[in-house]
């Protein structure tokens, strides 16, 4: 990625490269491929290396620079590292949500409301001692 013309490659790469379905798709191979200077070998592992990154980030949930920093080896490149670590900051938030709404996965509580009502009159004295609990869920 060092070898990129400009950053706006780089940014280009890893918003493609996210999606599941850009593992092994040939346009993307050919672009990066290009863009890149590189052959469609050396393409397809840079494709699947910012595809394992940018995963392993939004599964891990971090959100800071430093935990994204951390996940880098000390030697490498320095300014490569914190282009990397920009990219993916400025996506992360989009990224979760793009993997929440696609993913298959159990109902997730969106919204909880809840009520204790007690009556303060009633015909029976039973009726008064025993309260009741509305519960309003939204899935």
């Amino acid at each position: 990625m060092s070898q990129a013309s400009s950053k706006d490659v780089v940014q280009k790469l890893f918003r493609e490269a996210f999606p599941r379905f850009a593992l092994g798709s040939a346009p993307l191979i050919d672009n990066v491929s290009s863009h890149l200077s590189v052959t469609a070998e050396e393409a397809s592992q840079v494709i699947h290396a910012v595809h394992s990154l940018s995963r392993h980030v939004v599964h891990r949930g971090l959100t800071s620079a430093e935990q994204i920093l951390s996940v880098f080896p000390d030697d490498f490149h320095q300014n490569l590292k914190n282009l990397l670590t920009k990219i993916l900051l400025d996506n992360v938030s989009a990224w979760r949500s793009e993997a929440q709404n696609t993913s298959i996965s159990l109902p997730r509580l969106v919204d909880m409301d809840w009520l204790v009502d007690i009556k303060t009159s009633s015909d029976s004295v039973t009726k008064m001692a025993v309260p009741t609990c509305l519960l309003n869920m939204k899935v």
